[in-house]
């Protein structure tokens, strides 16, 4: 909720969506956080959660991480 999404391509087999993520910002911004788990740490999970989810649906999902809390979804039929 609040993420801030921009579909690039959507169809039955592909879709590419931008999304701002308020998970990985919460990391950064949050000062208690940065003690418990890095960024590094943070991305890692955030990524193994989305492919499992995305995997569990059938897709393969490949994930490009931009600026500012930004990242591309690839997402591929199976």
């Amino acid at each position: 909720m609040g993420n801030e999404t921009t579909p690039k391509k959507l169809n039955d087999s592909e879709a590419i969506i931008r999304w701002r993520s308020n998970y990985l910002l919460l990391n950064d911004v949050s000062e208690h956080i940065k003690t418990q788990i890095s960024y590094d740490e943070c991305e890692q999970l955030f990524e193994k959660i989305w492919k499992e989810r995305a995997n569990a649906a059938g897709w393969r999902l490949q994930i490009e991480y931009l600026d500012d809390h930004e990242c591309t979804f690839h997402f591929i039929q199976t």
